[in-house]
């Protein structure tokens, strides 16, 4: 057996979450893109379309932003 010192060794350990961060940013400027629709949308009908047809458009624009909350929230439950 050999009784000689071969030194020290240091191992460092790093994450890379810039993916995950990447995801997140995505899904952030997917919601900003949302309300803005919900905004132009809001703003498009004004004083012209029915009750019916700003209720419809008001509806898809939450349904969308609850989805992309809904993919939010599980990245972030997958890095925890």
């Amino acid at each position: 057996m050999a009784t000689e010192s071969l030194g020290n060794m240091i191992y460092r350990l790093g994450f890379d979450d810039g993916g995950f961060s990447a995801g997140i940013d995505n899904v952030a400027e997917k919601m900003a893109l949302v309300r803005s629709e919900l905004k132009a949308s809001a703003s498009q009908f004004g004083e012209l379309g029915d009750a019916s047809d700003k209720l419809r458009q008001k509806q898809e624009g939450l349904s969308k932003l609850y989805q992309l909350q809904g993919s939010k929230i599980e990245q972030l439950r997958a890095k925890y």
